[in-house]
C-alpha cells in the first residue's frame, strides 16, 4: 500500500455507487468531508482531475496493479466492524467492497471485529492491510480533515504522513474565513 498506484487501483476497483444503492439505498459519493457539511464539501464532479479516483474502473485498476508490479493482484485483509449503530450496513458494505476488489485480483479476507475491539485496535491505526469502518460525523471540517490526515492524530488510521498535507492542515486551522 506504499505504492500510490496500488492505492489508486483499490480506489478504482471499489464500486462505491453499487454499495450506496445496495446498502444505504440513497446517498451520493462524497470526498473526505461528507455532504452534510455542504458549505465545505465539494461534490465529486467539482474535484477536477481528482474526481477520476472515485470512478469505478476495473480495467484501470488492473492496469495500475500491473504497473505497480502485481499484475495478478495480491492477498490482504480488511478489518471492519458489525457492532455499530449502523447495524449490518458496515459489514454489508465491506463485503461488497471485497467483491469489487476480487474482480481485479485483490483477494481480501474480512476480519470482522466487535465494535469495542475495532475501536481499540483498527480505529487507532492498529491493523494489517485495509480498514473499512464508520467515520464519525462532524459539525465542521477541521475535525474530519485534521483528525484523519495529521500524522500526530489517533484517528489517522491510514498513517498519512505527508509534509505538504500537514502544512495545508495547519494552514487551514489558522484561516479564519
Amino acid at each position: 500500500f506504499n505504492d500510490v498506484r496500488v492505492r489508486r487501483a483499490v480506489s478504482h476497483a471499489v464500486n462505491r455507487q453499487a454499495i450506496i444503492d445496495a446498502v444505504f439505498i440513497k446517498g451520493e459519493l462524497t470526498p473526505a468531508i461528507s455532504r452534510g457539511l455542504s458549505e465545505w464539501s465539494p461534490r465529486i464532479d467539482e474535484l477536477g482531475a481528482g474526481a477520476r479516483y472515485y470512478q469505478h474502473d476495473p480495467k484501470e485498476a488492473r492496469r495500475l496493479l500491473a504497473e505497480a508490479g502485481v499484475p495478478k493482484g495480491f492477498k490482504t485483509q480488511m478489518s471492519t466492524t458489525a457492532g455499530t449503530g449502523a447495524g449490518r450496513q458496515i459489514t454489508d458494505a465491506a463485503q461488497l467492497a471485497q467483491r469489487s476488489l476480487k474482480d481485479v485480483g485483490i483477494e481480501v479476507e474480512l476480519k470482522i471485529q466487535e465494535y469495542g475491539a475495532y475501536m481499540a485496535t483498527t480505529a487507532k491505526g492498529k491493523f494489517e492491510g485495509m480498514a473499512f469502518g464508520p467515520v464519525s460525523n462532524a459539525w465542521e471540517p477541521d475535525s474530519v480533515l485534521y483528525g484523519l490526515y495529521a500524522p500526530d492524530q489517533p484517528r489517522n488510521y491510514g498513517h498519512v504522513n505527508d509534509p505538504k498535507i500537514t502544512a495545508m492542515l495547519k494552514e487551514q486551522r489558522r484561516t479564519q474565513d
